[in-house]
């Protein structure tokens, strides 16, 4: 049996592979001369199938390694090659301009980087940026001239900047590490003390980036130059203006942004002569429905300068408009100083509400009636701007009547609010006194912030009767009254005044006695 599988083996080995033969051969009992002849049979049509595959140059690995001229001398006496193979890659990015490579034993063992070193700067250059995308042609030209235009030095190195771009950014958000002075500062070293050592002795400072190789949270960077590079980023991207000169009006306004863009602003509004579109001021009107405190003239320059973005304008207006948190480097802090206060024995002091001084000054007939007209201005206003735009959506000129209608409404509807808060003021002057003031016939808006503005008037009046003990325990007891009413005329019959009022006291620290239809202020509570 053993000859005869030795025999079959030599006979049918190549082409067929032996582990296969191996397998085939152990479903039959070769001691059998029936099984043998059926074995046979299976081995025959494989290897017909086998010689046919190999004489089209299938390659079962699917590695392609093989070709026409292969042999399999050849391969035994160079086990490492593939001599004399002409393949091309897939990668038509990489193989455009650029002849199949030759990979001969004979030759270099890295014939490809030869091919790429004969290439001038400008090929090197391109196909560099078809490969990394993500890098600018500058960095790839300036690492090149680095490397004095080698190929494999530059591209390891290129390799590198893309790994560390990559890996530099958590969440979304690039991770600056420290470098240079900046890596020795407190924020980036910690202290550990020694163990059975005294506290706050034989301390040593240990870089926790480096001793650690765990993921840990990253400080909020205060690097004041990559600050002010953002800052100029933003301006100059949004407003198409170089950065060089963003950057100068940038330290000229001591690096403050709203004050940058005004700056900017001002300069184009001088500069620019164009008249103004209807598209223009359409825009400008609704930049100003969400910004109403910028100037009319600020909102067709941003509309103008940021052409054809709208979204950039809308940035950079919220730039414009919102409050920086910190002082910005090199501007100047005001310390107020106040006068010294000076008393004397013989004035007798008695408190006495700011809203008493505004009675005189409030005429209650006419601001009613400055709030009936305010009102029905703003209404016509209003009306006017709906009217104008849905004509323009036929006549593209009525769309700067709508934003000049709809701001002049909103311009009523500013002084409306004054004149309702003028008119709320003399209701209740008229009808309280220093320690009382009655409510009755205001909004509860205007109720609310008159109730905290009188009770903080109030409580300033006390002077040092609300701490010096015995002396002002009597006007500390009986408290600062106001008379919200019960709500019997609300609707429902339940009130919205009282409740209103009581939590605006609550959220500004005071101690509170609530009683039916009043609420009595008793002082500050220990909290606060």
């Amino acid at each position: 049996m053993a000859d005869l599988f030795q025999q079959l083996e030599a006979e049918y080995c190549p082409p067929i592979d032996s582990a296969l033969f191996s397998a085939i051969v152990s479903d039959y009992d070769l001691t059998n001369p029936e099984a043998a002849i059926d074995a046979r049979a299976t081995l025959d049509a494989l290897k017909a199938t086998a010689t046919e595959e190999e004489a089209t140059g299938f390659d079962a690995s699917g590695s392609g390694a093989q070709h026409e001229d292969y042999t399999p001398g050849h391969a035994a006496s160079m086990p490492e090659t593939s001599g004399s193979v002409s393949r091309e890659t897939d990668m038509t990015s990489l193989s455009n301009g650029l002849s199949s490579v030759d990979l001969d034993s004979e030759g270099s063992p890295d014939r490809g980087e030869y091919d790429f070193e004969a290439c001038d700067q400008d090929t090197k250059v391109s196909i560099l940026k078809e490969i990394f995308p993500s890098l600018s042609e500058y960095t790839i030209s300036h690492t090149l001239a680095h490397h004095d235009s080698k190929w494999k030095p530059a591209f390891d190195d290129l390799l590198n900047q893309v790994y560390f771009e990559e890996d530099g950014k958590i969440d979304g958000k690039d991770k600056v590490s420290a470098k240079g002075i900046d890596a020795f500062s407190e924020e980036n070293v910690m202290k550990r003390g020694r163990k059975g050592k005294k506290r706050g002795k034989n301390l040593k400072t240990i870089d926790d980036v480096r001793s650690s190789s765990l993921p840990t949270e990253s400080r909020p960077s205060t690097n004041q130059w990559q600050t002010a590079k953002g800052d100029v980023d933003f301006i100059s991207d949004r407003a198409n203006i170089p950065t060089q000169v963003v950057l100068s009006l940038y330290n000229q306004e001591n690096r403050s942004v709203p004050r940058t863009i005004s700056a900017i602003l001002k300069t184009f509004l001088s500069e620019d002569s164009t008249s103004e579109e209807p598209e223009v001021q359409v825009e400008a009107s609704l930049l100003g429905q969400d910004y109403p405190g910028l100037a009319p003239e600020y909102l067709v320059a941003l509309i103008k300068l940021t052409q054809p973005s709208s979204t950039a304008a809308r940035e950079l207006a919220k730039a414009l408009t919102t409050k920086p948190t910190t002082h910005e480097t090199g501007s100047r802090i005001i310390i107020p100083q106040y006068a010294p206060v000076r008393i004397s024995e013989n004035d007798d002091y008695t408190p006495r509400s700011s809203f008493e001084t505004d009675t005189s000054t409030v005429d209650f007939g006419s601001a009613s009636a400055s709030t009936a007209q305010l009102r029905a201005a703003r209404s016509a206003a209003m009306e006017q701007a709906r009217a104008a735009y849905r004509k323009s959506r036929s006549d593209r000129l009525m769309g700067g009547a709508a934003g000049y209608y709809s701001q002049v409404g909103r311009d009523h509807g500013a002084a409306l609010h004054q004149s309702q808060a003028a008119v709320a003021n003399a209701i209740v002057a008229a009808q309280s006194s220093a320690f009382e003031i009655d409510l009755h016939g205001v909004t509860v808006e205007n109720a609310v912030r008159i109730a905290r503005q009188r009770t903080n008037a109030w409580w300033t009046g006390l002077g040092e009767n609300k701490v010096n003990g015995r002396v002002g325990a009597a006007e500390r007891a009986s408290g600062f009254r106001i008379i919200t009413g019960v709500g019997r005329h609300s609707a429902g019959g339940k009130g919205v005044l009282g409740p209103a009022v009581k939590k605006g006291l609550e959220q500004d620290g005071w101690r509170l006695e609530v009683n039916s239809g009043a609420i009595t202020v008793k002082g500050k509570s220990r909290a606060y």
